[in-house]
């Protein structure tokens, strides 16, 4: 024997179900398709920051880049800095860091800051959106496995 109440409560229930995930799948769909514009878009803006990637490392320097992937919103490339070389004002969106050969590297920043790095082979960091010039001031030469992450959510 079926009890009308608990059938129509129970289809209460569905249907409210059924409207949160039309208004979720409908927030994830507009999500999605902002996602996609950047994933094309050559600016895009990160906590106020603009990041534009034809002022990133391997557009600025490709003689001191070696492109490793380019996809799903993430540019990784290995940068290769001989003694004495400058890499000219360029441009980071978030950015990891892992060292395959260490040396001294004298960075210079938007406000007049300098900064002065000792790295160590195997070391890794992370890094905001900024831009810099950077010197190899060392002996050494320095090469970095870099991973500039221009888009922070899915893009396909």
């Amino acid at each position: 024997m079926k009890k009308p109440s608990s059938i129509k409560a129970n289809h209460g229930v569905h249907i409210a179900f059924l409207i949160c995930l039309l208004l979720l799948t409908a927030c994830v769909e507009t999500d999605g398709k902002a996602l996609l514009r950047k994933r094309f878009a050559f600016e895009v803006e990160m906590d106020g920051w603009v990041y534009n990637r034809d002022k990133g490392t391997p557009t600025i320097a490709p003689e001191m880049t070696k492109m490793v992937m380019d996809s799903r919103g993430i540019v990784m490339y290995e940068l290769t800095l001989k003694p004495g070389d400058t890499l000219d004002w360029h441009e980071h969106p978030y950015h990891t860091t892992y060292v395959l050969e260490g040396g001294t590297l004298s960075v210079f920043y938007e406000d007049g800051s300098k900064e002065v790095l000792k790295l160590h082979e195997g070391n890794g960091f992370w890094g905001l959106p900024s831009a810099d010039i950077t010197i190899n001031t060392g002996e050494t030469t320095v090469k970095l496995l870099v991973q500039d992450i221009y888009s922070l959510g899915p893009t396909e």
